[in-house]
């Protein structure tokens, strides 16, 4: 059995199966594998005088024939009794496993020669190889064993230029499955003719092919963002480029002649880009959070949140230029003090306001890889409420205009790369007191109108107010001077609007209704569109909110549609004239 022969070869460290798992010292098994074989290859080449000279070799075979046999048999100390003859691997008559052990308790491996041939395979085809790619296919061959099993231990590839010029890694796979990758330097190459023949041979492979079955090896490359070179490379099989060896334990060499090449391109310098976008969690237009102090600065009130994504190439940006909306009474410089530029948590940058503002980052350049995008945070300090500071209604928003001007930086070619797409928020208010308008729903639906085969429309919109710094009112609809006071809600096309206003949970006023301090309430506005004026698709919205900090009939802060998001909109539905 196989078993002893491992124990054998195991009491050497020089001719050890395997130093741990199966096959290991104590771990002994009855499979004769590649590692015995390659075991007895050593035991063999250890002994040779012994076991080689006989047949005139130098190196071992790794087939236990009758002088291996022996030589196991005297390190067993066991020596047959006069009459046993051991040496054909079988217990025959009188043979035991005690007399004769180095024989019955080993079965050779019996072997069929085989051959090996491999063709080109249809895929891939010439291919276009980017730059910071990774596992790229660009060359495929199939190997098929007839006869016996083949181990294909090694496959030799030449290319016409110096490779570690164009590639980073070259890899080998039996379909999906990586068997090696070498790193593409000048050392792992064999040059042939200077500048024109260089080959790569990929050892130590053991990828069995079972006999009368084929396996696809495909060659692929990865790239670096940076290359020293682009354009075609050809790959190509050699002669006799794949080495296996057969059931006999013999060398066996496919094809007879050179493969066709196929050509990989590696694609030209590609500039990297930069584009520019208002990111979806920036504010909406509302009034800034928190609301101002009277007494003191406001710092770090978000003003919008920018995405910059980077393509075709790592990008470093090393400076960014800014424009704010001066909708402010006062000197922007006095009212907002600075003006910062957030990367998570992390201050990259303060400038003070101004319409324009330029922020360099060549001490801390903020790094974008390929494909990815950076969310920058604007956030600002605002003077307190009071004169000569910042004006209650002050309104400011921040602009990113995407161009090389206003976005500085370099590509991993070290070329600046090209800049699109702007970034426009919206404005940001600033009160002590004062509402946040939120959109809960809107619907709108066809209705019979005021003559037979007419069409109208019912339409509402639902939204919540929530009161920071203190308690807000909000102004009823009064009839008597219409949508002048109050919540004007206006149609699309035709018609004369009739609507009216509620509110389920807040508490109503004298003027209206009060929404106390931090606390949210809901208000539906319904509305109906009547036919009989133009014909066409009609919608409301609402054009105008008025609201105070009192329940006064005066000092009233009327927000149109200007100055309040247009998002308080129903869709439109078709009305007839």
């Amino acid at each position: 059995m196989t078993s002893n022969v491992q124990i054998i070869l195991n009491s050497a460290t020089d001719t050890q199966v395997a130093t741990t798992g199966a096959g290991s010292p104590g771990a002994e098994t009855t499979y004769f594998g590649p590692l015995t074989f390659a075991a007895v290859v050593k035991f063999q080449e250890k002994y040779a005088s012994e076991i080689l000279a006989t047949y005139g070799l130098t190196t071992g075979t790794g087939f236990v024939g009758t002088t291996t046999r022996a030589k196991l048999t005297a390190l067993l100390g066991v020596t047959p009794p006069p009459g046993v003859v051991c040496g054909n691997g079988v217990c025959e008559t009188g043979e035991t496993s005690t007399n004769c052990p180095a024989d019955c308790l080993v079965t050779p491996p019996v072997g069929t020669e085989g051959y090996i041939t491999a063709t080109l395979y249809p895929t891939p085809a010439d291919a276009t190889v980017y730059k910071g790619t990774s596992n790229i296919s660009v060359y495929g061959f199939e190997v098929k064993a007839f006869n016996s099993d083949i181990n294909v231990q090694r496959v030799s590839l030449e290319f016409n230029k110096r490779p570690w010029l164009y590639v980073s890694n070259i890899s080998l796979y039996d379909g999906a499955n990586p068997i090696v990758g070498v790193e593409a330097t000048a050392s792992a190459f064999e040059e042939v003719t200077l500048g024109s023949v260089y080959r790569l041979h990929l050892t130590g492979l053991n990828v069995k092919v079972a006999k009368g079955t084929s396996k696809v090896f495909t060659v692929k490359v990865t790239t670096p963002l940076v290359t020293q070179s682009d354009g075609p490379v050809t790959v190509k099989l050699v002669a006799n480029g794949v080495r296996g060896v057969d059931g006999t334990g013999l060398q066996q060499y496919a094809p007879s002649t050179v493969l066709t090449a196929r050509t990989f391109t590696i694609a030209a310098v590609t500039t990297g880009a930069i584009e520019v976008s208002l990111n979806t969690g920036s504010p909406a237009e509302s009034v800034a959070i928190p609301t101002l102090s009277t007494t003191e600065t406001t710092e770090d009130v978000v003003l919008a949140k920018i995405n910059l994504t980077a393509k075709y190439s790592n990008i470093s940006v090393t400076e960014i230029t800014l424009d704010l909306t001066d909708g402010i009474a006062n000197t922007v410089a006095t009212v907002i003090p600075a003006v910062k530029i957030y990367d998570g948590d992390t201050v990259l940058k303060s400038a003070t306001g101004a319409t324009s503002m330029t922020f360099s980052l060549t001490t801390n350049p903020i790094a974008i890889a390929k494909g990815a995008t950076k969310t920058l945070t604007v956030k600002a300090d605002v003077a307190k409420i009071a004169t000569g500071y910042t004006t209650a209604g002050d309104y400011t928003s921040i602009t990113l205009i995407g161009s090389t001007t206003n976005v500085v930086g370099e590509d991993a070619n070290y070329t600046q790369p090209t800049v699109s797409g702007t970034a426009t928020g919206y404005n940001i208010y600033f009160y002590e007191k004062a509402p946040t308008l939120s959109l809960v729903s809107t619907s709108i639906s066809s209705v019979d109108g005021s003559a037979v085969g007419k069409k109208g429309a019912n339409a509402t919109i639902k939204l919540t107010v929530k009161a920071l710094g203190g308690d807000i009112y909000i102004r009823q609809y009064d009839a008597t001077t219409g949508g002048l006071i109050g919540t004007k809600i206006v149609d699309g096309i035709g018609g004369t609007l009739a609507y009216s206003i509620t509110s389920s949970d807040a508490t109503a006023s004298t003027y209206g209704w009060v929404v106390y301090t931090n606390e949210t309430k809901t208000f539906t506005v319904s509305g109906y569109i009547p036919d009989g004026g133009a014909a066409g698709m009609n919608g409301m919205y609402i054009s105008k909110v008025r609201w105070n900090t009192a329940d006064s009939d005066s000092g009233w802060t009327d927000w149109t549609w200007t100055s309040i998001p247009l998002i308080f909109k129903t869709d439109k539905v078709y009305v007839t004239g």
